[in-house]
């Protein structure tokens, strides 16, 4: 037995204990207070906005509901595979909000095509928005990862 070996173990034996004791009831005891992160639902919603707007452009013919149903289908689908690769927690949440974002995309590309009328406008307008937002979003996760 090497000087200190004895110490190792004893010390992962309490950083485990200290992590089950603090940690894992702390997390318990948040989910059955009802807490919930605002920012994940606000962020949930925000980045189902552009799906909502897009798939108005790309499937025009078909009723908007249709649209709401395939928004619906893809985050089930992103919940799922959440869960099989243990990514991340699913939640029910996740979906409601993400549906939620599709609508509000919905109704803001209804609104776009109303104040411009012609079909190819609202489409420019929509990709230089897209444009202007993915320059924000891209800006704000350089600061993120530089500030980290």
């Amino acid at each position: 037995m090497f000087v200190g070996e004895g110490d190792k173990t004893e010390n992962c034996g309490i950083i485990k204990n200290i992590f089950n004791r603090y940690f894992i009831n702390y997390m318990i005891k948040e989910e059955i207070n009802g807490y919930f992160n605002k920012m994940d639902i606000v962020g949930n919603i925000i980045l189902f906005i552009p799906m909502g707007i897009y798939f108005s452009i790309f499937f025009k013919k078909d009723k908007k509901y249709f649209n709401l149903f395939r928004i619906a289908l893809i985050s089930l689908g992103f919940e799922v595979l959440q869960y099989i690769l243990a990514i991340g927690a699913s939640d029910i949440t996740d979906i409601i909000t993400n549906c939620i974002g599709g609508v509000i995309g919905i109704v803001i590309y209804l609104i776009i095509k109303r104040l411009f009328k012609i079909d190819i406008n609202s489409k420019k307008f929509i990709a230089i928005c897209s444009a202007l937002f993915m320059g924000i979003v891209g800006f704000i996760l350089i600061g993120i990862t530089m500030y980290n």
